[in-house]
């Protein structure tokens, strides 16, 4: 069990480094620890009537080895303050999801990315350029009021 704990954590305390935003890293933590078939050995991950929990203890501990992990590893790079606040952050989000991982997922989850606006732009300002040209092909051509007819008159003759 230690050597599984210690090949875990020395796995886990990269993500800081790596994501782009500390809330990104405990995800990518938190979706490790759990999506491992052995995470029940850190994290106490059970099954109960179809809801997956961790336990408080083990949970806290596992986090406390990340963090120390990343602290030796990464205390150059990151810094105390950044390796603090991103433990802190991981416990915050421990502590909202009331030991219910799937939970604790969500919480953490990163919002999807939207769809291309870029591309919807130019398609709409290509449409707008089209509609135009459309729109003024489809006007009728302007018609010209018909010509007066000349009134002839008869020229008499005296």
């Amino acid at each position: 069990v230690a050597q599984r704990q210690t090949v875990a954590m020395a796995a886990l305390c990269d993500a800081a480094v790596s994501a782009k935003t500390e809330k990104l890293a405990a995800f990518e933590v938190v979706s490790a620890l759990f999506g491992d078939k052995e995470a029940y050995i850190l994290t106490g991950l059970n099954t109960y009537d179809n809801v997956r929990w961790f336990r408080k203890e083990q949970m806290e501990a596992t986090l406390q080895q990340i963090a120390l992990a990343q602290g030796i590893v990464h205390y150059k790079k990151l810094g105390f303050e950044k390796l603090a606040s991103f433990n802190k952050l991981l416990n915050k989000y421990v502590k909202e999801a009331e030991y219910n991982a799937d939970n604790l997922l969500k919480l953490l989850e990163p919002p999807k990315p939207k769809a291309k606006p870029k591309a919807k732009a130019a398609a709409k300002k290509t449409d707008a350029k089209k509609g135009t040209a459309k729109a003024a092909a489809k006007k009728p051509a302007v018609k010209k009021a018909p010509a007066e007819k000349a009134v002839k008159t008869k020229k008499t003759k005296k």
